[in-house]
């Protein structure tokens, strides 16, 4: 591992995951919304939401971020100033979801204009092995694909465990996942 490397994550599951893999000396900024560990809740926050959503009902945010990425505005903001003062050298974000994190063109121009080479990594699992991928890539961007492989196989381990558990389940409940209520917005992609 580079001696020198410094990870700015802008999503929560990308800060799990610096932790799980024994990089969280290495983390120099979280976004707004990382709260686990508890360790991650004393780096510097590095992004912000443009919208107070404690104060408002879910027709009111939707309609706020359908008008705000219509404009072509982004829903969260960076802190230029401070990305420049922590000078990370590994940028853990997303590219599938401008309503999910900071808009990845927002991270590529904020990164651009810092001097030196930057790794901007986009992190966009869609399923369980699609997160074990993640973890994988995180760890060969910090040079320890060694340890991410050691995880990885731990987890999956556990996934094969749960689910051999789960075949000999009585019933198998239905679910259904909602982002907001007004108007109806089923989760995921």
């Amino acid at each position: 591992m580079a001696v020198s490397l410094r990870i700015c994550s802008l999503l929560p599951s990308a800060t799990e995951i610096v932790f799980a893999l024994g990089l969280g000396d290495r983390l120099v900024a979280i976004t707004h919304e990382c709260d686990y560990p508890s360790e991650a809740t004393h780096l510097p926050v590095i992004t912000r939401s443009t919208l107070d959503h404690g104060t408002h009902h879910s027709r009111e945010i939707h309609q706020h971020i359908t008008s705000s990425l219509h404009a072509g505005s982004s829903i969260y903001a960076l802190d230029h100033a401070l990305l420049e003062r922590l000078d990370p050298t590994l940028i853990l974000t997303q590219e599938l979801c401008d309503v999910c994190a900071v808009s990845y063109d927002v991270v590529k121009k904020a990164v651009h204009r810092l001097q030196g080479q930057r790794t901007i990594l986009s992190l966009e699992p869609t399923s369980l092995d699609g997160i074990l991928h993640a973890i994988q890539q995180v760890g060969e961007a910090a040079d320890i694909s060694d340890v991410a492989g050691t995880l990885v196989r731990t987890l999956q381990q556990r996934i094969d465990r749960i689910a051999a558990t789960a075949k000999s389940a009585g019933g198998q409940p239905r679910v259904f996942g909602m982002e907001w209520l007004d108007p109806p917005f089923t989760a995921g992609h």
